[in-house]
């Protein structure tokens, strides 16, 4: 199972999983998430909502992330028009300046006998913060 939808209420990640980009992460195909033209503080988030899980799974992903942001992974239970989202299960921030090099994401993730979503929430603070999200999946089964 891979990712298929994500919610985007401020136009920060790009609007197709195979749109082509070029920036300071990568030349290819990518979700990027940029502060350009944004306030401190935006957000951006992409889920995939999930059915009653039987068993343990896996969330993976490669990250990089350029000046100030983070990027966080939690999971949402949908009740009808809200959404609750937890605290987050893994987070990741990078100070202002540079940026960090591609990244392996592997977080095991125990089963929900509900239906929910596991969300992932990136958070720019400037201008020039960039994050760059590639390879997300959702795996049935442990993380090896």
């Amino acid at each position: 199972m891979t990712v298929c939808v994500f919610s985007d209420p401020c136009e920060a990640f790009h609007q197709v999983l195979s749109h082509i980009v070029s920036s300071r992460c990568f030349t290819g195909r990518y979700m990027r998430f940029n502060g350009v033209n944004k306030p401190p503080r935006t957000k951006a988030t992409l889920y995939q909502p999930l059915e009653s899980m039987e068993s343990s799974y896996c969330v993976k992903a490669r990250y990089k992330m350029c000046d100030d942001g983070v990027l966080s992974i939690h999971t949402s239970f949908v009740y009808g028009e809200y959404v609750i989202t937890g605290n987050a299960l893994w987070s990741r921030k990078h100070a202002p300046g540079g940026c960090s090099g591609w990244q392996q994401l592997s977080l095991p993730m125990p089963y929900k006998q509900y239906p929910h979503r596991v969300t992932i929430q990136g958070v720019v603070n400037s201008q020039n913060a960039e994050i760059c999200l590639d390879d997300f999946q959702i795996l049935l089964g442990d993380c090896l």
